[in-house]
C-alpha cells in the first residue's frame, strides 16, 4: 500500500475506529463516527437503501440484550485488507477495502466501500455498501 497522506490516514482510521465500535457492541462510539443520517445497502437490508442510524442500531440492541450465554463464543474482530483510500475534494473520501471478520475458528469476507464527509473537522461515515464474497 502506497503512503497515505494525513487525511488519507485519518479517513482509514475512522473506518478502523468503525469496525472497532461494531465489534465491541459500542454503539455510543458508532454513532459518533456516523451521520445521523447515514445510509447503507447490506445483507440486512435485502436490496433496500437503509437511511439513518435506527436500523443499525437494532443490531447493537440484540447484542447487548441478547440472553446469558455461558460459553458464548469469543468477539468478533475485524481486519481491513487491501485498501483503497481516495479523497474526493477537501471534505469528502471513499473507502474500498475487503473486511475479514474472525468470529472464533470461522472468518467471514466482505467488501466494503464507505463514504465519508469531514463535517466540523471530523470525518463521519455518511454511506457504505457491504457485499458479502
Amino acid at each position: 500500500m502506497p503512503t497515505l497522506s494525513a487525511d488519507e490516514q485519518a479517513v482509514l482510521d475512522a473506518t478502523k475506529d468503525l469496525l472497532v465500535a461494531i465489534d465491541s457492541g459500542d454503539y455510543a462510539t458508532y454513532e459518533k463516527l456516523c451521520s445521523a443520517s447515514m445510509t447503507s445497502f447490506e445483507g440486512e437490508t435485502k436490496g433496500h437503501l437503509a437511511e439513518g442510524l435506527a436500523f443499525h442500531k437494532y443490531y447493537f440492541d440484540m447484542a447487548r440484550n441478547a440472553p446469558f450465554q455461558p460459553e458464548r463464543p469469543p468477539p468478533a474482530r475485524s481486519n481491513i485488507a487491501g485498501a483503497h483510500v481516495r479523497l474526493v475534494g477537501a471534505n469528502a473520501a471513499v473507502v474500498a477495502y475487503t473486511r475479514l471478520v474472525q468470529k472464533g475458528k470461522e472468518t467471514i469476507a466482505s467488501q466494503e466501500t464507505r463514504i465519508l464527509q469531514r463535517v466540523n473537522g471530523t470525518w463521519q461515515h455518511c454511506h457504505f455498501h457491504r457485499s458479502a464474497l
